[in-house]
C-alpha cells in the first residue's frame, strides 16, 4: 500500500497515527505541506525509516517550499514521474490528512 500524507505534522498527528496499518512492503510519500515533515526530527520518520519502509517526498512541493536541499538520507526525492510510478507500484492507496 502506498500512504500518501498531505498535511503539515505540525498541524496533523496523520504520521503518527499510521505507525499501526504501516508495514514492510507499504511505502510512504510526503506531499503537500507533509513535505515539512523532513525539517523537523518526528519519531514517526525515524520509526519508519528503521523498519525499512521507503519514504519518498515530492520535489516539486519541496521546491514550493524552499526546502530542496534539506532532503536528508532516508529520503527519496521524487517528481510527477516518480509519483505516478509509485502508484503504479503500489495497487492501493491511502490518503492521510
Amino acid at each position: 500500500m502506498l500512504h500518501i500524507f498531505t498535511s503539515s505534522p505540525f498541524q496533523s498527528r496523520a504520521l503518527e497515527q499510521s505507525l499501526s496499518t504501516i508495514v514492510v512492503d507499504d511505502a510512504v510519500l510526503l506531499i503537500q505541506d507533509a513535505v515539512l515533515a523532513i525539517t523537523a526530527n518526528f519519531d514517526a520518520l525515524t520509526v519508519l525509516r528503521d523498519q525499512g519502509i521507503t519514504i519518498s517526498v515530492l520535489l516539486p512541493d519541496l521546491h514550493a517550499r524552499g526546502l530542496v536541499g534539506r532532503l536528508g538520507v532516508g529520503f527519496e526525492g521524487v517528481d510527477y514521474q516518480g509519483f505516478v510510478s509509485l502508484t503504479e507500484a503500489h495497487e492501493t492507496q491511502m490518503k492521510w490528512d
